[in-house]
């Protein structure tokens, strides 16, 4: 049959409305679905995104929101201006945290906004998006911020905005992962590992004697959370966790090759 783009509401009591984000996806061709809070859509591959399930049909294309938040970063700005910003959004700053890929940063510069990195965590992005007047930003967790939302997270308003674009995206014959494709594709990204140490300020300590050492030149440093370090391949960054008893690393590198040489040899040091 046709491919479908699919918005699973959580619960049915919330209509298609002339304000809901089921209403406007409906207005661009989008199928929609609605379920019972806490029953799983049948057979629609439904993931959570802001409080909905996203759902596909057959050869649809919606691939899951960390995936847009985390490896590419998002584009998170790109999307806010499609959705009614304009070209006035652009050389507007953009907040991002120490973990957001190299491919996200460099993205956002192309597409003409100003990234900020800021540290990990709703306590200090908020504070940052209102203080530099910035247009919007991400977390690799998956929080969305929003000038229009009084500088607050909002899962919905995000969905909102990447479905629509998925949608419009399908309507001209393309689709979304292809238009994430040129970001996601351009690192190797780990992913958020976790390491559960006693000693966490030695295991830092280990692990930045080992980047010294063994690895390429550093040409820039940040410490607002934890120690980030860019070099011309790939950069790192290491923390400890605000909410769990965890050591946290991610790191990023030009080829496949590179990023498990990296992440092998930085395990050994924070594991001793």
């Amino acid at each position: 049959g046709a491919e479908k783009l699919g918005i699973v509401q959580a619960d049915v009591a919330v209509g298609i409305d002339k304000v809901s984000p089921a209403h406007e996806l409906a207005e661009l061709g989008a199928a929609v679905i609605q379920v019972c809070q806490g029953l799983p859509p049948d057979d629609q591959g439904g993931l959570a995104v802001g409080g909905m399930l996203l759902g596909k049909g057959k050869g649809g294309d919606i691939p899951p929101v960390h995936k847009v938040d985390r490896a590419p970063g998002g584009r998170v700005a790109q999307l806010h201006q499609a959705a009614g910003g304009g070209a006035a959004c652009r050389g507007r700053k953009v907040i991002h945290d120490v973990r957001t890929s190299r491919g996200a940063i460099e993205a956002l510069r192309e597409d003409g906004f100003e990234p900020v990195m800021v540290p990990v965590g709703h306590a200090f992005a908020k504070p940052a998006l209102r203080r530099l007047g910035a247009l919007c930003g991400g977390e690799l967790a998956g929080h969305y911020y929003f000038s229009e939302f009084f500088g607050c997270d909002s899962g919905v308003l995000a969905a909102r905005r990447i479905m629509a674009e998925a949608a419009r995206a399908k309507m001209s014959g393309s689709t979304f992962s292809g238009m994430m494709s040129p970001i996601a594709e351009r690192y190797a990204n780990s992913g958020e590992l976790n390491f559960r140490v006693e000693n966490k300020e030695a295991a830092i300590d280990r692990a930045l004697a080992a980047a010294k050492t063994l690895l390429p030149a550093e040409t820039s440093r940040t410490d607002i959370d934890g120690v980030r370090i860019d070099c011309a391949c790939g950069w790192f960054n290491i923390r400890k966790s605000n909410t769990e008893p965890y050591l946290r690393l991610v790191a990023e590198c030009d080829t496949a090759a590179r990023l498990a040489e990296w992440t092998g040899l930085f395990r050994s040091a924070i594991e001793g």
